[in-house]
Order: C-alpha cells, then sequence, then structure tokens
C-alpha cells in the first residue's frame, strides 16, 4: 500500500469514526464533519470526491437508517 492511499484509508476510518460518535447529536453535518478534520466543508467534499464515495450528508443519512434499523430489529430503545 502506497503512502496516498494509507493516509486515504485513515480519512475514511476516521470519517467513520466521526459519524459514529455523533449520529444521534441533530448538529451533525457537513461542517461538524469538516470541522473535526480541521478543513473546510470545500475540501472535505473534494476529499470524498476523489474516493468516488457519496456525499458526506449521505453517509450520514445512510448511517443513521443503518442505525435505527439495527435498534428497531433489536428491539432497544422505546418502540412502544
Amino acid at each position: 500500500m502506497d503512502e496516498e492511499s494509507y493516509f486515504d484509508q485513515l480519512f475514511l476510518i476516521k470519517l467513520q469514526s466521526i459519524i459514529e460518535e455523533n449520529y444521534a447529536g441533530k448538529n451533525l453535518g457537513v461542517e461538524v464533519l469538516a470541522r473535526e478534520f480541521g478543513i473546510n466543508r470545500y475540501h472535505e467534499h473534494r476529499k470524498l470526491n476523489a474516493f468516488s464515495q457519496p456525499s458526506s450528508r449521505q453517509l450520514i443519512k445512510e448511517f443513521r437508517l443503518k442505525k435505527g434499523h439495527e435498534l428497531l430489529s433489536s428491539k432497544v430503545g422505546n418502540t412502544g
């Protein structure tokens, strides 16, 4: 693995970690992710596009949907 792809993998791992830690917060969005990385929104968007990844908003949305499905499937929380 070359150095660039190593750092790209670290970026994606950190992105996933930030989303996991903050997914329940209503303020989680592109701005929060960019701030956590210490870059602006434009550079974050560009970096994700380089990986052919969905947008930050789409990644957050997909993670929240997946997590919600897991919670409902395991019947954890207030499901009535």
